[in-house]
């Protein structure tokens, strides 16, 4: 296989990895390992110890050389939204050398959402330039159903506001602005 079709270390994390342990138990990841900040970085060292281990046996996945992705310490955690009722957990992936596949990723608090989103690279197909999208992962019949709900600035605000649009909605107000929920 061609070193340009190779699969990065950070696809694997955040699109196969993360995605594969939260919906393999969604109710022990929404019982506890999101409702406590030590719980989730566990989590996610375990989820960087599954990837390196699978790119260390595998010659078409790029290896996890960048060092900042095998450092726990280096992912930025933290609550966003109005309460935790009607908020996500967001979490930015480290910066790395080259342009990483996904940038943010995203957990609605509440279990009855229960969802997961990224911030991930795509390219425009007419001039083959590079965009985020914000995409969804939802579980369905032994599998996941992914939805792209398009480009988005590549801003933490920006992102996590969309998300909480998409998992919470909107509500109109008199002045007939809407805002989220």
């Amino acid at each position: 296989m061609s070193d340009q079709f190779k699969t990065s270390y950070n696809y694997l994390l955040t699109h196969k990895i993360i995605l594969h342990m939260i919906f393999s138990n969604i109710d022990f990841f929404y019982d506890k390992v999101i409702t406590n900040p030590k719980h989730l970085k566990l989590f996610l060292q375990d989820c960087i110890q599954t990837a390196n281990d699978i790119a260390e046996n595998n010659p078409e996945i790029e290896s996890g050389s960048d060092s900042v992705l095998s450092n726990i310490d280096e992912f930025q955690m933290e609550l966003v939204g109005a309460s935790v009722s009607k908020g996500l957990i967001l979490i930015q992936m480290p910066l790395c050398k080259n342009s990483a596949d996904c940038i943010f990723l995203a957990f609605p608090c509440m279990r009855e959402k229960a969802r997961y989103f990224t911030c991930e690279l795509s390219f425009n197909l007419l001039n083959n330039e590079p965009l985020y999208i914000a995409g969804e992962w939802v579980p369905e019949e032994g599998s996941y159903k992914h939805v792209n709900y398009g480009e988005i600035a590549c801003c933490k605000k920006i992102f996590s506001d969309k998300i909480i649009k998409i998992v919470y909605g909107e509500k109109e107000s008199n002045d007939g602005s809407r805002t989220a929920l």
